[in-house]
């Protein structure tokens, strides 16, 4: 199954009030919600420090669980 049928499928169990969801490959939009609408930074930050400490995890050999 493509990975965007899969995506629709689940769009259902998002329950974030804002998202984007793109095909980095084609640069094309799968998925979006209130997408154009300013939101606070604050989600942002939490997702790129748990992305930060994952690869610091992994360049390390650290298992992050």
């Amino acid at each position: 199954m493509l990975i965007e049928a899969r995506v629709k499928k689940n769009l259902g169990m998002i329950s974030a009030k804002n998202y984007l969801i793109v095909d980095r490959e084609n640069l094309c939009i799968i998925a979006e919600r209130n997408s154009e609408e300013q939101i606070e930074i604050a989600s942002l930050t939490k997702i790129m420090t748990c992305y930060l400490c994952l690869m610091v995890c992994r360049k390390y050999k650290v298992d992050a669980k």
